[in-house]
């Protein structure tokens, strides 16, 4: 669920205050408080409580009003009596409480001035917060009882604290505990085969540790050892195996000890081929009925046996981080009087149910609440579930003081199990289904009621019928099927509105790739926006419910991401069809451009010595400087890049302002605020000119407000930069941009859309497979109830298709992936257009759900639907009217000024790195080859800047270098040995050699960066030789190759690189030839490649 941080709630106002003392008691007696009566007399409120108000649950679908029934519930106890400090309404986030507020006051003003007077003058005693908020007044109200300082603060981002705490526990443990059983046991883990050194390690603990309160609960799932013994008792006996697998009784011992377990592990993936396909599925052989059995019985068998093992590697890295690491984080949080999100629910839930003072917590709860609504059920956790739970024991036994004084205590649940998407946050679908069982258990007769509605109020017909042949179909669970499974109950449209709407499934028959595919999808949507714009009609709903229509705009569009992995295919298209258009929230604020920008020039004034960030600020767009001047800067003298650059000013007119510029905000560092030179920087250059999107701009102001967050809090410049840019640990949203009285198309996730509604959507990426980085994890981290974390690590894929528990894990992901497309296709009112490309290979997709369901189908370069129901259709790009100019007015001139109103946006050129390897040389070569392979690298640049090529000289670098990349373990001296094996080899070759030692006319890691007609291309070149007429490029491949792979290879990594290097060379050095090489350090071999560049870049401009 979203984690926002909240504001202090008043005791009262939370529900949490106590009018006297606490005392220890065994029941709850009824204390003298607003609402309590004298003895003898019965509570005015009981008369007041009309009896058709009971518990109630809600499971209301999209469109249904779902957040009207909870204001309705509201207002209903309101008229009823009920005093507003009495209702403790729930939700999740800020935002949904702020809501909730303004429509209750907007609906009584309309329905009942008096109380929507009464109520505006006591506003402060509406508790309406949210989860966190409540959580927070809880464990704020009863702090010592946890060892806590009552003032306690919610710390929003804790990564800062857990960074510094993973690293000192590194420390305290790498140069401090030597010998110990804990350094032992990183030293493994570092040094392991999987881990590849630290960085690795420390990735999968960031990953723990966003789990860390689930990890507290956490323990290893089953892995039932009796049934491994029991299945090697059954296999023993078999007479196929001795046949088919040597030593056959080696593999099913007698006694059983983690030893045992990993060697029968080697034994069975020596023979797995005996058993096992070459995809890790059990054999079967056709006609062979008992051999295919015993095959599937040996791949449980190595699958039963690979688990183990598995589990008992994973206990020591899961054991060390849960004792040393995250023991660490949360006694520096303690010491600095902070909490997290994550402790807040796991805290109050400990205090309800271990502090010895429970009762008295909850009679202070009890004391000032008599009704409960809790909105968007269907987001909550299993822990969140039994914190309510917990409070409202006594309500639902009729047991306690408010059965005492006549008080009729209610419950009210409201959510939409189908809009459950928040399952690798935590939420568990299950809950609202077990919340609603159990209501039923523990209420009497007559005191719970529960809701279904069908109604529609939002969409029109077409997109009703759509989502009501869909969706029974897809989400079809039965009966006994298991809480997670989704069920759909068929709407019914409730709308004035006989129109029937759109839905549309555009669709372009295509074989390429994924980049092509999205570039191609992205057009056609581009076009057909514009096709809509000021043509298509859509219907604005009248206080009398009635329906007017008008012509579309762009603002009354919504284009929904499945992710954003693709969204800058989607933003390129639209500027180009000249839409205008908005990205709303979502993270990837690290990786935007300007963002890069302004942090380069951060990062150099705080350390002039970063030659990469200096390089990037003068080429980006605050200075423009020509690629063809910064390369001249590399034939001056001077120890740095930075020192060079100063040279080359001196006779540079290009260079002499933006160094001047620089020098002047280098001397103000630590005398000037960071954020004020950078102001002044963005002004001074006219950055701004360039940076004039929305976004663009908002992007910077939060960076910028970032920063001043950092330096007020005392933090030293160099702490800063280097805390700043986290994009592989911490997630960072873009900055909020408003949209309202925007012409402009939104873009933005499903989820950021849930709780929404648009005249018109797009749902892209209907190719898209479901996969992604989290799908069919090595480790899963859940929730199985309210006591139980179960945490499983198996590394095997084909064991963890054969493990029930990943299995089910993976099944309720695919469930929450139908759940995704409910809720994208009951966003749209009036027309919903679902887009994609037709491909061969179509499993795992929505598209594969609408052939399968629907009966789409494809014919010649048509395609066709096996339903007919009015105003849905499918169609191909061809049949979208092509662009034409539009008749709005010129764009302006794009100003200067920092604050600017324009919203249309401007082409931007695509960044491609090329990088050292290509993408197939992780498929070819191990993570050892790719890392001793930068190694290799470093040492020959420092070769050629002058370090001496003996081995005396370069094994001390070579160590360092080694445990920089987590190569420094028990095989050091082979990787030594090799690597000096190497480098010796290419000084024996002197054609090589040459190119490689020091000498006047050659530069080492050149950084390059240039542009063509749509991309950014950077890099770096490995070796650059210039001599009066030629510039020669050399680029060294370090991985053992055969001769006859030689040719294939040096056309491939050309194509993926040498081609770009020779084109940004020819374009800063018009006139010479360039030439490129291969060098093949372990042959050695010189090999030429490809044409000129100068040829190359011509062809390319």
């Amino acid at each position: 669920m979203p984690r926002l941080r909240m504001p202090a709630k008043s005791q009262q106002q939370s529900g949490l205050a106590v009018s006297q003392p606490m005392m220890s008691t065994t029941r709850f007696a009824a204390t003298a408080n607003s609402n309590t009566c004298a003895a003898g007399k019965k509570n005015p409120m009981a008369e007041t409580l009309p009896k058709n108000i009971t518990s109630k649950v809600v499971l209301a679908p999209a469109g249904s009003g779902k957040t009207e029934k909870l204001s309705d519930r509201y207002i209903e106890l309101l008229k009823a009596g009920v005093k507003p400090e009495r209702i403790l309404t729930i939700t999740f986030t800020r935002k949904a409480a702020a809501e909730m507020k303004e429509r209750i006051l907007k609906r009584l003003q309309e329905k009942n001035p008096k109380l929507h007077a009464e109520i505006r003058n006591n506003i402060l005693k509406l508790r309406i917060m949210t989860i966190d908020s409540f959580c927070l007044a809880l464990v704020r109200r009863f702090a010592p009882d946890l060892g806590l300082d009552p003032r306690i603060e919610v710390i929003e981002d804790p990564s800062d604290i857990w960074n510094r705490a993973k690293y000192d526990t590194l420390m305290q443990i790498a140069e401090k505990e030597a010998g110990s059983k804990d350094y032992e046991t990183l030293m493994e883990l570092v040094s392991g085969r999987r881990a590849q050194g630290w960085p690795s390690l420390a990735k999968e603990y960031d990953y723990y540790f966003a789990n860390n309160t689930s990890i507290i609960r956490g323990r290893l799932a089953p892995i039932h050892e009796e049934q491994v013994q029991i299945l090697a008792n059954e296999l023993r006996n078999q007479p196929l195996g001795p046949k088919r697998i040597p030593n056959y009784s080696d593999l099913f011992p007698s006694e059983w000890t983690m030893a045992t377990y990993n060697h029968i592990a080697n034994l069975l993936e020596q023979h797995r081929l005996t058993y096992l396909t070459k995809k890790s599925a059990p054999r079967k052989p056709k006609g062979k009925e008992e051999l295919g059995t015993w095959c599937a019985r040996m791949a449980d068998y190595r699958a039963r046996i690979l688990t183990v093992r598995d589990y008992n590697a994973f206990l020591r890295k899961f054991g060390l981080f849960k004792e040393r690491f995250l023991t660490a984080y949360r006694r520096a949080k303690k010491q600095a009087g902070l909490v997290d999100f994550r402790d807040l629910e796991f805290d109050a839930l400990s205090l309800l149910t271990e502090n010895d003072d429970w009762q008295n917590i909850l009679r202070a709860f009890d004391e000032h609440t008599d009704h409960l609504l809790v909105d968007e059920f269907q987001d909550t956790s299993f822990l969140q579930w039994a914190i309510v739970n917990k409070l409202t024991e006594e309500w639902r036994a009729g047991a306690g003081a408010k059965t005492d004084l006549g008080i009729n205590p209610t419950i009210f649940l409201v959510g939409d199990d189908k809009q459950s998407i928040y399952f690798f946050r935590g939420a568990k679908v299950e809950v609202f289904a077990r919340a609603r069982n159990e209501l039923k258990t523990w209420l009497r007769q007559g005191q719970l009621e529960e809701e279904s509605p069908k109604d529609n109020f939002r969409s029109l017909d077409a997109i009703i019928d759509f989502n009501n042949t869909l969706f029974p179909q897809l989400m079809g669970a039965k009966g006994d099927d298991p809480a997670w499974r989704t069920r759909y109950i068929p709407f019914e449209r409730r709308r004035k509105n006989d129109n029937p709407g759109i839905v549309e499934i555009l669709l372009s028959p295509t074989n390429a790739r994924m980049a092509e595919r999205r570039t191609d999808e992205a057009k056609f949507i581009a076009r057909r926006i514009r096709s809509l714009e000021g043509s298509f009609t859509i219907y604005d709903t009248n206080p009398d419910y009635t329906e007017t229509g008008r012509t579309c705009q762009f603002s009354d569009i919504a284009i929904l991401l499945r992710q954003r992995t693709h969204l800058h295919h989607y933003e390129e298209a639209l500027r180009n069809a000249d839409v205008p258009f908005i990205v709303v929230g979502g993270i990837g604020f690290w990786s935007e451009p300007e963002v890069g920008h302004v942090l380069a020039l951060l990062r150099f004034l705080v350390d002039p010595a970063d030659d990469l960030s200096l390089y990037a600020t003068l080429r980006g767009p605050l200075f423009n400087v020509p690629e063809q001047e910064l390369f001249f800067t590399n034939q001056q003298d001077g120890q740095s890049f930075l020192d060079r650059v100063r040279q080359q000013a001196e006779k540079s007119k290009t260079l002499k302002q933006p160094v001047r510029r620089l020098e002047n905000w280098l001397s103000q560092v630590y005398h000037q605020p960071l954020t004020h030179i950078l102001e002044t920087a963005l002004e001074h250059t006219h950055a701004w000119s360039t940076f004039w999107e929305p976004q663009c701009r908002a992007n910077i102001r939060k960076l910028l407000q970032l920063v001043e967050d950092a330096e007020l809090n005392g933090d030293h410049p160099l702490r800063i930069i280097g805390s700043l840019g986290k994009e592989n640990q911490t997630p960072e949203s873009k900055a909020a941009v408003p949209t309202e009285g925007r012409n402009a198309v939104q873009i933005m996730t499903i989820h950021g859309a849930k709780g929404l509604q648009f005249p018109v959507v797009f749902l892209p990426g209907l190719d898209l497979p479901r996969s992604g980085k989290r799908n069919n994890p090595e480790t899963i981290i859940e929730e199985r109830n309210e006591n139980e974390v179960w945490v499983s690590h198996i590394t095997d894929k084909a064991t963890r298709a054969l493990n029930e528990f990943h299995r089910e894990y993976l099944e309720k992901e695919r469930e929450e992936h139908k759940r995704l497309l409910y809720v994208a296709c009951t966003r749209p009112r009036d027309a919903l257009f679902l887009t994609g490309t037709w491909i061969p290979r179509r499993k795992d997709t929505w598209l594969e759900w609408l052939e399968h369901y629907l009966g789409l189908k494809q014919k010649d370069s048509a395609f066709s639907l096996g339903i007919d129901i009015t105003g849905i259709n499918v169609r191909t790009p061809e049949q979208i009217p092509a662009l034409t100019a539009r008749t709005a007015p010129a764009p302006k001139k794009r100003p200067k000024a920092i604050y600017t109103d324009r919203i249309e946006p401007e082409p931007a050129p695509h960044i491609e790195s090329v990088t050292r390897n290509v993408r197939l040389d992780y498929h070819r070569y191990s993570d050892d080859l790719i890392g001793r392979g930068e190694i290799i690298h470093r040492l020959l640049e420092q070769i050629s800047n002058g370090l001496s090529p003996e081995p005396k000289t370069l094994k001390p670098q070579l160590l360092r270098l080694l445990r920089l990349h987590g190569l420094a373990r028990a095989d050091t001296d082979k990787h030594v040995k090799h690597i000096l094996k190497q480098i010796q080899g290419l000084k024996n070759n002197p054609e090589i050699w040459q190119i490689i030692a020091p000498r006047p006319d050659a530069r080492a890691e050149l950084p390059i960066m240039f542009s063509d007609s749509s991309t950014v291309w950077s890099g770096r070149i490995d070796r650059i030789i210039e001599t009066e007429n030629e510039i020669r490029i050399y680029d060294y491949k370090t991985f053992p190759v055969r001769e006859q792979e030689i040719q294939t290879l040096a056309s491939e990594y050309h194509q993926a690189q040498l081609c770009h290097y020779a084109a940004a060379i020819g374009n800063m050095k018009p006139g010479k030839e360039v030439s490129t090489y291969l060098i093949f350090t372990a042959l050695p071999k010189i090999i030429p490649t490809g044409q000129s560049g100068q040829k190359l870049a011509t062809r390319r401009t």
